[in-house]
């Protein structure tokens, strides 16, 4: 089976020119949780995806970990691409989407997130950070420019600005997007593009979907 590619049009997801609703949950292993790009086990993760198809999922969401594709500044791992490119087999084979989420660190949500050679400088307003953040998601951009099995890429999940808690301005938050889904769809002008908002940026904080939501194509 190969996927066809989804494209969203106003309020609604379509595949061969039908409506699709995408179905299916953040996925975490069972066995490694967060280590598991570290102990990297195929057929567990083909088992996953096995158990996925059989509950009836048509997409599975999970975190691409800054850390691993980019252990050092401008370096990316080979590595962790090959990896990606398993899911991208498995997605194929079970026909499950991929919705991959860039910039997590080592928890699912806020709790860990950062690189180790971030050294302080602020996410959303250092120039040189901001620099590798783009060239980061245009390296997936270029190597995944078209590949059907990824649904959507989701720039960040809850975008981290407690890092930097009163730093992040709105104006700080509208750039980032805007340089970030930019790259993007400079390389993969196709692919749909979202944001996972927290809470707290619903109603106040910087990511909220009234400052960003000229730059993205839906909120998760």
């Amino acid at each position: 089976m190969i996927l066809s590619p989804v494209s969203i049009r106003g309020n609604y997801f379509y595949r061969d020119n039908r409506p699709f609703i995408p179905i299916g949950a953040h996925w975490v292993p069972a066995k490694t949780g967060l280590q598991w790009p570290l102990q990297w086990d195929k057929d567990d993760i083909e088992a996953a995806f096995v158990k996925m198809q059989d509950l009836g999922f048509n997409t599975v969401r999970f975190d691409l970990f800054w850390a691993w594709f980019e252990p050092r500044p401008g370096d990316y791992n080979p590595e962790a691409f090959q990896q990606f490119d398993v899911f991208v087999q498995l997605a194929h084979k079970y026909e499950i989407y991929l919705h991959p989420t860039f910039f997590i660190g080592g928890e699912v949500g806020e709790a860990f997130w950062d690189v180790p050679w971030r050294q302080g400088r602020h996410p959303h307003g250092d120039h040189e950070m901001l620099r590798l953040q783009t060239n980061h998601a245009a390296e997936f951009a270029r190597r995944y420019n078209g590949e059907a099995a990824v649904l959507a890429w989701a720039l960040t999940d809850e975008p981290p600005y407690w890092l930097v808690a009163d730093q992040t301005t709105d104006a700080m938050a509208i750039n980032w997007t805007r340089l970030i889904a930019g790259a993007i769809r400079r390389y993969d002008p196709g692919h749909i593009l979202c944001v996972g908002t927290s809470m707290e940026d619903v109603s106040h904080g910087p990511f909220r979907p009234d400052n960003i939501a000229a730059e993205v194509d839906f909120f998760s």
